[in-house]
């Protein structure tokens, strides 16, 4: 369970890093914690983007400042 926790954790830090690093979309999320994981559960990253800034974020929309 330990393990699957600290995955799950990874692919979070993973969300909020690529969030940070400018992504400007839910797909560019993806692909930034499926470069830097290799094991991605899609629809959790989905899921978090959407806890985290209410929404998908579409192209465009999400504007790091």
């Amino acid at each position: 369970m330990s393990k699957m926790k600290n995955w799950m954790m990874d692919m979070e830090e993973n969300v909020v890093s690529a969030i940070e690093c400018g992504a400007k979309s839910t797909s560019d999320v993806v692909a930034f914690v499926n470069t830097n994981m290799s094991v991605v559960d899609e629809k959790f990253v989905v899921k978090k983007v959407k806890e985290l800034m209410g929404a998908s974020i579409e192209s465009g929309q999400f504007d790091n400042r």
